[in-house]
């Protein structure tokens, strides 16, 4: 390992408030999705607005950690 980082501090956070309506838009707009496709891409950003809970919480970090390969051993 050659370097880590934490950059949880620079993780823009949304006020509860705002995440819920985003949650409960995303959810009414996932009910009416006909494609798999669709519903993906909902899914993906209710999964963006659970790990944004997560980092409010302290439950996660951001890190960035560098990494060389080395000699096999």
């Amino acid at each position: 390992m050659v370097s880590t980082d934490d950059l949880t501090a620079q993780v823009p956070l949304r006020e509860e408030a705002v995440l819920r309506r985003a949650e409960r838009r995303l959810r009414l707009l996932r009910r009416v999705l006909l494609s798999r496709r669709a519903v993906g891409a909902v899914d993906a950003f209710l999964g963006g607005i659970a790990l944004e809970r997560l980092y409010r919480k302290g439950a996660m970090r951001y890190r960035c950690v560098v990494l060389v390969r080395g000699e096999a051993a």
